[in-house]
Formats: structure tokens, C-alpha cells, sequence
């Protein structure tokens, strides 16, 4: 299904994210009705290489329909549900939208973490026990 639309790529599972500036905006099952939505979303960060969270929490409000319009483009895309998604917030300060990954001194581990935090750390300042 590659090329099906621009933005979208595709996931392991079937499923497929859509990239806005190369942030994920979307994901999808593409139509594949039998697949978890977790592992969709799972599937998307591991792909972009970013930990994604649900736009909507609430589940009955996640998910919608493409358009009626969908009824003229190709018939694998006509019954696509589509879910918004965000980027997870900073591991370390828990405020802002997470934006790099980030190698901690002291440890081998990358901690997710939004742009201030990534600018301490690149100055030296971060505080790691906040």
C-alpha cells in the first residue's frame, strides 16, 4: 500500500503513521479492522523513533472514519479509521512535549525529553533529580 498517500508510511503491522514535518500527526489501521490499536501506536513511535501518546484518551472519541468522500478513491482506502497522536511528554521534567532523545552522563540509558531540558543538558545544567 505505499504510495496510497502522500505522508502516510507504512507500519510493520499493516498499519501506517502520517507525518506532518516529520512529527506524527496520525496513524491508521488501513483498513485492517483486526488489529490492536496499541500495537498500531506502538509500532508508529518505534518507526518515526519517538514515543507517541493518544490525542484523545477516550476511546469511543479515538477513532474516526475517513470521509464520505473516501467512497472515490481506492477501494482499500475507502474504510480506513483514522486516530490523531502526539509526541510523549519529557520523561524528565513531565511539562512539555518531548522533542529528542538524550544520553544522560553516568548511564548508557536515552531518556525522551522536551527542548528546554535538551538545552540544559546540552550546557551542562540540567538537573536530573528535579
Amino acid at each position: 500500500m505505499t504510495g496510497v498517500r502522500e505522508g502516510w508510511q507504512d507500519l510493520p503491522n499493516g498499519g501506517m503513521v502520517r507525518l506532518e514535518d516529520g512529527v506524527p500527526a496520525e496513524v491508521t489501521d488501513a483498513g485492517r479492522w483486526d488489529l490492536d490499536e496499541h500495537q498500531i501506536l506502538a509500532e508508529a513511535g518505534r518507526t518515526v523513533d519517538m514515543p507517541l501518546t493518544w490525542a484523545e484518551l477516550d476511546r469511543a472519541k479515538r477513532w474516526r472514519h475517513t470521509g464520505l468522500t473516501t467512497l472515490l478513491k481506492a477501494s482499500n482506502e475507502w474504510r480506513w479509521c483514522v486516530a490523531p497522536v502526539l509526541r510523549e511528554t519529557c520523561e524528565l521534567c513531565g511539562t512539555e512535549v518531548g522533542t529528542a532523545w538524550i544520553t544522560l552522563t553516568g548511564g548508557p540509558e536515552r531518556v525522551w525529553a522536551g527542548e528546554q531540558c535538551v538545552q540544559e543538558a546540552r550546557e551542562g545544567t540540567l538537573d536530573v533529580d528535579q
